[in-house]
């Protein structure tokens, strides 16, 4: 038994291995498809919807949290009338997100099986769903974790995968100026400098064991990783990252655009209608225009988060939402992709925005459930930045993770030994 489980366990570490859609316990109006794990935030299934994994009391804070005091819960909704077995594994993964190969009983008190027994059935809604949730149990170990949630006893079955981030906060770091250097950059980009403090731990060769990865917004797909310190201070047991290159830049982009639908029946900011006639309701958003040549406009934003209201959670509509982007000042008619974390901080087919000549418009529609969502528009194109659309301004408000890992020698994995946040642009805080 002890060897089938290791190699149902190594099926899923392998990272590039097909999984096999179940032979039973499947729900009758569910798409089959092939499966292929990715170590990354990733829904394996059209059914699965609006899947957040975040601090239990913060919707809008990552799923990063300290040792020992964790309070990480998950929760998603399936569309369907009946309620599923689903299963919890948690994989420990390297700084650069690859299976580090420890046994679970390096880094979990109970056996790495853990059943979501937390559901609600939707009330009184036009498309059906579940609602579960499920609290992340104790990890003793700080790194990089993939959970991934699966079907019944099929551990090939994954139908959601997302990250967690397992602090031991072990070295101090502070944030310092952030002059980009004697070019343009700094009108549309924002640097990240900071040094590091370790007098009550030691970092063994600090140059080839520590690693750094700066996140900006929760974006994994927006981040830079393996930086290096520009000077080592051992007397001080300080590391000083500074640095007079593009290493740690990022395009500043601009705020988000949002929509508030909370309520179907009174609207709000930038709802334009909303159809309730129909199954399931639509919503249309007002027509938004490009901001490429428009000056930068300070306004508070959640960098691109969705928040559910807690009475929603089971009683929340889904309703196909339809976006308008009128592009005709600018000439532009390439294809536009919606994208936040309503996205799931993706760019693919299922959010882009087609040209219709007919209208003048570029338009798309998506399933979401009601509550308030944040936007923007981007491009992919070789010859234009993404953000060409929304436009990039050093001035917009954003918010940077800094993770440090270390890997001692005695060790098989990276620790996830400092976390900070810090904000470039906007208000201060």
């Amino acid at each position: 038994m002890k060897h089938v489980i290791s190699i149902l366990i190594l099926s899923i570490l392998s990272g590039c291995v097909p999984l096999q859609p179940p032979t039973s316990g499947s729900a009758p109006n569910r798409q089959i498809v092939q499966k292929i794990i990715q170590y990354e935030d990733n829904i394996y299934e059209t059914n699965i919807k609006t899947v957040q994994l975040t601090p239990a009391n913060n919707t809008l804070l990552p799923a990063v949290t300290r040792i020992k005091t964790q309070s990480l819960r998950l929760s998603f909704d399936d569309l369907t009338e009946e309620a599923d077995n689903y299963r919890v594994m948690l994989f420990n993964c390297n700084q650069n997100w690859k299976p580090s190969g420890l046994n679970s009983l390096e880094y979990l008190v109970d056996y790495n099986e853990f059943n979501i027994t937390d559901y609600e059935f939707s009330f009184d809604t036009q498309t059906p769903y579940v609602h579960y949730s499920f609290d992340v149990p104790p990890i003793t170990r700080s790194g990089n974790y993939i959970l991934a949630v699966y079907r019944g006893d099929n551990k090939q079955d994954v139908i959601l995968t997302k990250r967690v981030m397992i602090v031991n906060q072990l070295i101090e770091l502070s944030p310092t100026a952030s002059n980009i250097g004697l070019t343009n950059l700094s009108s549309f980009n924002q640097q990240i400098n900071f040094n590091i403090r370790y007098p009550n731990y030691e970092l063994e060769n600090p140059i080839a064991n520590v690693n750094i990865t700066l996140r900006q917004n929760q974006r994994d797909g927006n981040h830079i990783e393996g930086l290096k310190p520009s000077f080592i201070r051992e007397d001080l047991k300080e590391l000083e990252y500074r640095f007079f290159d593009h290493q740690s830049t990022f395009a500043a982009a601009n705020e988000y655009r949002f929509f508030d639908l909370r309520s179907l029946i009174y609207p709000g900011q930038n709802v334009k209608s909303v159809i309730r006639t129909t199954i399931p309701p639509k919503a249309i958003i007002q027509t938004d225009k490009p901001r490429t040549s428009l000056a930068y406009a300070e306004y508070n934003d959640a960098n691109g988060q969705f928040n559910i209201a807690p009475q929603l959670n089971v009683n929340g509509q889904y309703t196909n939402v339809t976006f308008n982007l009128d592009c005709e000042r600018i000439g532009f008619k390439d294809d536009a992709y919606l994208f936040g974390e309503l996205t799931g901080w993706k760019v693919s087919d299922q959010y882009k925005l087609v040209y219709d000549a007919t209208s003048g418009l570029h338009s798309g529609e998506v399933l979401l459930k009601q509550g308030h969502y944040e936007y923007q528009y981007l491009v992919m194109k070789d010859s234009v930045p993404e953000y060409y659309l929304e436009g990039n301004h050093a001035q917009s408000e954003n918010v940077y993770e800094i993770f440090v890992y270390y890997k001692p020698y005695n060790e098989r994995s990276d620790l996830l030994i400092g976390y900070y946040t810090t904000q470039r642009g906007g208000r201060s805080k």
